[in-house]
């Protein structure tokens, strides 16, 4: 990395506020990266983690874990989510626990790590057993 290339914070306070923007496309730089359980590196992510560390990499601290994701930030109505929100999943048809996480890119579709037998990928939200079990969405932006 040149030297150029790399900016110095002295704090997280001190790191500018990502726009949606921002977020979306470092999370997108994890595209096809393995899905790796409790993962939170460019060795692998799991659904939480990849979310996690790229809000964290732009001085934003969430929670960890999807079913705590899931209950901070601001609630947000499926109507009117925008890019960079947490969409998440949940059994019982989406009144159960959480158990998964994406980050909502537009167009109906997220970023996530679905699974052990997968890569970090965009796919719809509003299909299948992802349609079924939607169990709500949160704003961690401002």
């Amino acid at each position: 990395m040149q030297k150029k290339d790399a900016k110095v914070f002295k704090n997280y306070k001190s790191i500018p506020k990502p726009t949606q923007k921002d977020i979306i496309n470092s999370a997108k730089m994890f595209l096809n990266l393995p899905y790796l359980w409790a993962g939170t590196s460019s060795y692998g992510y799991d659904c939480s983690g990849i979310i996690y560390s790229v809000y964290k990499n732009h001085g934003i601290i969430i929670p960890r874990d999807s079913f705590v994701q899931a209950t901070k930030g601001k609630t947000v109505k499926k109507a009117n989510l925008q890019p960079g929100d947490l969409v998440f999943f949940a059994g019982n048809r989406g009144k159960g626990k959480v158990y998964h996480v994406g980050l909502y890119v537009g167009e109906g579709k997220m970023l996530h790590a679905p699974s052990s037998s997968s890569k970090v990928r965009i796919e719809s939200m509003n299909a299948g057993t992802f349609k079924t079990n939607y169990a709500g969405a949160r704003r961690y932006l401002d």
